[in-house]
């Protein structure tokens, strides 16, 4: 079943940080058990309180069930209950439905049933947030095209569980009650958390955290922040030495 002419639900409502991963942002996969069974590439921490296999790449760090993990657990758990559970005025309930085809605006969809992208590519347009609320299942054979301003890391998937098909291009972040299945070769631009079950990558996947590791972005202000401060301090240096030559 395809929709027609799908309508954002009060987009204007929804603050640019509505949803916040906090401790979860550095991460690409949490869950309970994280499974790699092939040569995956994965950009950001990986974290579980069983982690089987591992990444062929790994651009960033194993938490294996540490105090951070836990941290990042709680956080995702916020999350999802916020997303799960936000109500915007004149929200609609679109039932079952493949989106393949469409292009949607940013804005709060939901979904009592399962939701497929599996027809044709889903067009994303323009910027703020997207979220997704789905009752059951989430399956993809589709890419997912990001225009406008659209960002991954202002796009939330919130389901019961999620398969992601082989060879396709997904973004945003998932937050899976349950499970969520990456098939092999899929490419995901953000993170994917499972709150009761697996996080299970089948070879082949790239997946890179879409969302910036705030100590890394409070450095790198810092660091810019003293380079000016020097700069100004160098400079007024020079100025006061030839301010003494000239009198």
């Amino acid at each position: 079943l395809a929709f027609v002419g799908l309508r954002p639900q009060a987009k204007a409502q929804i603050p640019v940080n509505a949803i916040n991963l906090g401790a979860a942002g550095s991460y690409a996969t949490l869950g309970p058990t994280v499974t790699f069974t092939g040569a995956d590439t994965i950009n950001g921490n990986i974290g579980g309180a069983t982690i089987v296999g591992s990444p062929t790449v790994l651009i960033g760090t194993n938490q294996l069930d540490d105090s951070l993990t836990v941290s990042a657990e709680s956080a995702v758990y916020s999350a999802y209950s916020f997303a799960s559970t936000a109500s915007y005025s004149g929200t609609t309930d679109y039932g079952a439905v493949d989106l393949g085809g469409q292009t949607l605006t940013p804005g709060v969809y939901n979904f009592s049933s399962t939701l497929a992208i599996t027809t044709a590519p889903l067009t994303l347009d323009g910027a703020g947030v997207y979220i997704f609320q789905i009752g059951t299942t989430l399956t993809t054979a589709a890419n997912i095209v990001l225009e406008g301003g659209a960002q991954a890391s202002d796009i939330f998937w919130v389901v019961g569980t999620a398969t992601l098909g082989a060879d396709t291009q997904f973004a945003g972040t998932v937050l899976a009650d349950t499970s969520i299945t990456v098939d092999t070769g899929a490419t995901v631009d953000g993170g994917l958390f499972a709150i009761s079950g697996a996080v299970t990558l089948s070879g082949g996947d790239s997946v890179a955290s879409a969302v910036p590791e705030p100590a890394v972005t409070s450095l790198l202000v810092a660091g810019l922040a003293g380079l000016v401060i020097g700069f100004q301090r160098i400079w007024r240096h020079y100025s006061n030495k030839k301010l003494d030559l000239r009198s």
